[in-house]
């Protein structure tokens, strides 16, 4: 199941051609013509981007960050002012989580924040865990083989700074209860979170997905008209779910994706190509050297730490689009 996306960039110069070409190997699920398209498309965004660098004569890698009007690397990007602040120490769970009735009961951090149930209209029961308070509202997506504990940590230091957080079993994981249909529909699972978060009183709402969960979120932000998109590692094809540059082309809500360079299970330069096709005002592509999904929020040269993705992330959720 890899495929290969080919990148080749060419300047003229007199009699001289200046050639750039490299490959990286890519991850996909199926070779259905929405997902060609999308290599397509990518591919040729990527073509450019290199036709650009040839053209001014140098060739260099992908850059840290990328926005509509600038590009800089890390070396160049200051880091968020709460880079480094120390991250919520986690404890001992539950052992039984189906007897939880708080965060901190069954994830080891979180507190006292309840843990609810979202029901849909065939029965399907979501379960799930509201933290912090106000408008400003994180829907929370976890990665594969996961569950909302993952993003308890997180959750928990950005309810401290202002941030009301939903974080969410999707169904067949942790103990959300589904009908074949409702887990077949990710759709209509993000809908239940954003139809629970507009009822009690938020007035802005980012989708916030680590992996399997930031493909997800990126795939409905468009549907289900949220402010903004935080995708950490979501790879860039997802089983059922639209691929990155599908979801990403239309949409015109802020979007922060990052991943690891090193990362070759998610694509990362078919991810900035993503970026680069969205009609997004506010977008931008960071990169770590290495580590995946929740690994990039927790700084590991100081562990125990926001890192400056995580940071950014943060200031993200709260319509912070500068650095």
């Amino acid at each position: 199941k890899q495929k290969t996306a080919y990148e080749i960039g060419v300047r003229l110069v007199g009699s001289e051609m200046c050639i750039r070409d490299r490959s990286k190997s890519m991850t996909w699920e199926s070779t259905t013509t929405t997902r060609a398209r999308g290599i397509v498309l990518a591919s040729a965004l990527m073509a450019v981007t290199l036709l650009t660098a040839c053209t001014s004569g140098t060739a260099t890698s992908s850059p840290a960050a990328t926005t509509t009007k600038a590009s800089a690397t890390a070396s160049t990007t200051a880091a968020p002012p709460l880079t480094g602040t120390p991250l919520p120490a986690v404890g001992t769970p539950a052992a039984n989580p189906a007897t939880a009735t708080t965060l901190g009961q069954r994830c080891g951090v979180g507190g006292d924040a309840p843990l609810l149930t979202l029901t849909s209209t065939d029965g399907s029961k979501v379960a799930a865990a509201n933290i912090g308070t106000g408008g400003t509202v994180a829907l929370y997506f976890h990665q594969n083989e996961d569950s909302l504990c993952g993003w308890a940590q997180f959750a928990t230091l950005a309810a401290q700074h202002g941030v009301h957080g939903l974080l969410v079993d999707f169904c067949g994981f942790g103990q959300s209860t589904c009908t074949p249909a409702v887990t077949a529909d990710p759709a209509a699972q993000v809908a239940l979170a954003v139809d629970w978060a507009k009822a009690n009183g938020a007035t802005r709402i980012t989708l916030v997905g680590a992996s399997m969960g930031g493909s997800i979120a990126l795939a409905y932000a468009a549907k289900v008209k949220s402010d903004a998109v935080v995708d950490i590692s979501g790879p860039y094809a997802w089983k059922s779910v639209p691929d990155a540059v599908t979801s990403a082309t239309p949409l015109t809500q802020p979007l922060l994706i990052a991943a690891a360079t090193a990362d070759s299970d998610v694509s990362p330069e078919l991810l900035q190509a993503a970026v680069e096709a969205s009609a997004s005002t506010h977008k931008v592509f960071l990169k770590a050297a290495s580590g995946h999904g929740w690994q990039l929020l927790s700084d590991g040269a100081a562990p125990g730490t926001l890192s400056a993705i995580g940071a950014r992330a943060l200031q993200w959720i709260n319509g912070d689009y500068a650095g």
